[in-house]
């Protein structure tokens, strides 16, 4: 899989490389949402890029990413007994 660009290809602005939550619109109307994906978000264009390779495993080739937002991360702690 090819690396992340560090910087937007559209502005240069350094892109913040997380997992995000978000949602696409498709063609026909309805919205996908994915959770945890992979991504760098330019925070000055707006623009959220993802692998194409993962675009295709997703099925969101003709999709438009409408909202995207870092994903939590939780930890879980295994009460001791």
């Amino acid at each position: 899989m090819p690396s992340r660009p560090a910087c937007c290809p559209v502005c240069g602005d350094l892109l913040d490389v997380s997992s995000y939550d978000a949602a696409f619109r498709m063609p026909d109307g309805t919205e996908l949402l994915c959770f945890a994906v992979p991504g760098s978000l330019c925070a000055t264009c707006s623009q959220l890029y993802v692998e194409p390779d993962l675009i295709d495993a997703l099925d969101l080739g003709e999709g438009r990413c409408i909202f995207a937002i870092e994903s939590d991360t939780m930890l879980v702690e295994r009460a001791s007994s």
